[in-house]
């Protein structure tokens, strides 16, 4: 028995679920549609709910549950950053000591559900499972700009970036 101001329940569940009408509540503001609509935005909610990747065990909650990807209403659904060409981290597995990086870079040629391509930095391609590949933990973005402090951002297709006039110090 409990009282109305502290029920006995199922907080994991009841979280889930207002998780899931946030997320619908969203799909509908998004597509202007009234709240008596939620079934038409059920399906997509739930799948992106369900497709979320979690970074800290890299895996969505449907992986972590059931050991394998799941198929969305497009067929099997990859996170982004799988999509080729890009730079991921992969796992290894030899290490000369302690010292040496857990993980390496490396180019990403070609990806299916199970397995990924990969071009290492000694120029040889090896197949690898993708639960030994992570995100390289941005977005890419950056690579593209120079990054050095006082310099406007510039593509860096081996040119050098210009100095920024406004960085700079006045003269005495």
């Amino acid at each position: 028995m409990s009282s109305p101001y502290n029920p006995t329940g199922n907080s994991q569940i009841e979280k889930e679920n207002g998780t899931i009408w946030k997320t619908i509540l969203l799909a509908l503001k998004t597509n202007d549609l009234d709240v008596s609509d939620w079934e038409i935005v059920l399906k997509d909610a739930l799948h992106s709910i369900r497709s979320l990747l979690c970074t800290a065990t890299n895996e969505t909650p449907h992986e972590r549950m059931f050991s394998h990807q799941r198929r969305s209403s497009n067929g099997n659904s990859l996170p982004s950053w799988l999509i080729p060409p890009g730079k991921v981290l992969m796992r290894k597995f030899v290490r000369q000591s302690k010292y040496d990086p857990a993980v390496e870079e490396v180019d990403l040629i070609q990806v299916n559900p199970d397995y990924a391509k990969v071009k290492l930095r000694d120029g040889r391609e090896t197949t690898v499972s993708l639960k030994h590949l992570a995100p390289r933990g941005d977005t890419g973005v950056e690579d593209n700009y120079a990054q050095t402090p006082g310099t406007t951002p510039e593509l860096t297709l081996g040119m050098r970036p210009t100095p920024d006039p406004s960085h700079e110090t006045p003269e005495p």
